[in-house]
């Protein structure tokens, strides 16, 4: 699957399993975000991985 494809087929999701994701995806997920340009290299972005319920 190509860029333009991935972007053509996104969906909204509006129900979640409770299966928890492995923290590795999770990192993997918040370097492809850092990675990403921003407006002007601003860079004005912060990435937290919540992994305990009681913190929501």
């Amino acid at each position: 699957m190509n860029v333009y494809e991935t972007v053509i087929s996104r969906r909204s999701i509006r129900r979640f399993k409770d299966t928890p994701v492995p923290r590795e995806l999770l990192e993997r997920c918040v370097n492809a975000a850092r990675l990403a340009p921003s407006a002007g290299n601003l860079q004005p972005l912060e990435y937290i991985i919540i992994d305990d319920e009681k913190l929501l």
